[in-house]
């Protein structure tokens, strides 16, 4: 046999019911902080979000002493951050996402108190699984949408 490629076609029917309703595990979710670090710049920011409502929002550059935020969460936010987080299949992640690559990727936590404990997945580099980098990226969208108050000492 020569293995020699051809072109082809193939079609394909896919049927979507969007009806269909995932059954996801009933986790109650307390507190959700994204702690970020960054790589070749010192960068840190701090985003805790809890079920009560309270937020806090703090970023450090180095320079100068950091700035603390406060805010509220609505609840319907919260519920669907803790939906969507569930749906990542944060639970089963590993505890940690290591590379070898690393002196300029900075890393970040993320860790979930819940009705299941407390899980911290760490990750540090450039590469980091699909569900991880959703999780990051909503979180950091939800805290857009919060109005935003500093803490004076």
């Amino acid at each position: 046999m020569d293995k020699k490629r051809v072109s082809s076609q193939l079609e394909i029917d896919i049927n979507f019911d969007l009806n269909l309703t995932v059954d996801m595990p009933d986790i109650e979710i307390d507190e959700i902080k994204f702690e970020s670090f960054g790589g070749q710049i010192f960068h840190r920011i701090s985003i805790i979000f809890s079920s009560d409502g309270t937020a806090f929002f703090s970023e450090d550059w180095g320079t100068e002493p950091p700035k603390e935020f406060m805010g509220k969460i609505e609840s319907f936010l919260f519920t669907k951050l803790n939906d969507f987080i569930i749906s990542q299949c944060f639970f089963d992640l590993s505890n940690d996402y290591l590379w070898d690559n690393i002196t300029h990727g900075g890393y970040s936590i993320i860790t979930v108190r819940s009705s299941l404990g407390e899980k911290s997945v760490t990750s540090k580099g450039k590469f980091e699984p699909i569900g991880l980098w959703a999780i990051k990226t909503v979180i950091l969208q939800v805290k857009e949408q919060i109005k935003w108050e500093e803490v004076k000492e």
